[in-house]
């Protein structure tokens, strides 16, 4: 399967911003710099002495509550669970993981879907040097499967749906549903290169989808540090 190249955002003014893998990318992801306000990283201030040290500690603080308080985070999401259907979007981590650079997952059904659908996620970034994104891409899954047929290969060989990978300090917020029976809206195609969504089906614009045949969303927050 051919994949879109990583886009090329500009440089960030940081001395030890991590080699970037030259592998194609499905749904890469560089977003922006800013600490999350919902972290709190000011409670962190008193006995570090700088910056860095205070949003680096505050998120490795942040993830250690997020994964204390649903011991299913990692497979189900945030919220997880079921809405309009009787089934359920999970993921599964691949290589790294919420609180690493880079971390990939796979996507899932808890039950193979009878009709088919779509994987929809709403993804919100800002990019250090390289703007804001607000957009919504899409996954397809078959007809009795419950996995999608779109994957990408890293250079590891390991196959995975999505991947979340930046320079030191970047974030995302993801927000996914799977759409039973859909027909995706003719505003999703695939973007320019250089578009972080890669070669997925995507949209600027709200679809405003309808949930009632939809998943509970499967949220997600990471930031690269």
């Amino acid at each position: 399967m051919q994949l879109a190249s990583r886009p090329a955002f500009p440089e960030p003014p940081l001395a030890a911003m991590p080699q970037l893998s030259k592998n194609s990318r499905l749904g890469f992801r560089l977003v922006g710099s800013t600490l999350h306000q919902g972290f709190g990283a000011g409670k962190y201030l008193i006995g570090i002495g700088d910056t860095a040290s205070v949003v680096r500690y505050a998120w490795l603080e942040s993830l250690k509550a997020q994964q204390q308080s649903g011991a299913d985070a990692h497979e189900t999401g945030h919220t997880g669970g079921q809405q309009g259907i009787n089934n359920q979007l999970k993921y599964k981590t691949v290589s790294g993981g919420q609180g690493t650079n880079p971390w990939e997952i796979q996507w899932s059904l808890k039950h193979d879907t009878a009709t088919g659908g779509w994987i929809v996620q709403h993804i919100v970034a800002d990019v250090q040097g390289g703007g804001h994104y607000d957009y919504w891409e899409a996954w397809p899954v078959p007809a009795n499967s419950h996995t999608p047929s779109v994957s990408g290969t890293d250079g590891n060989g390991v196959s995975y749906s999505d991947r979340f990978s930046g320079p030191t300090g970047t974030h995302t917020h993801a927000s996914a549903r799977f759409y039973e029976g859909l027909t995706l809206p003719s505003s999703f195609t695939v973007q320019p290169q250089g578009f972080p969504s890669g070669i997925l089906r995507t949209t600027t614009t709200n679809p405003n989808l309808p949930t009632n045949n939809a998943t509970a969303p499967n949220v997600r927050w990471w930031m690269a540090y």
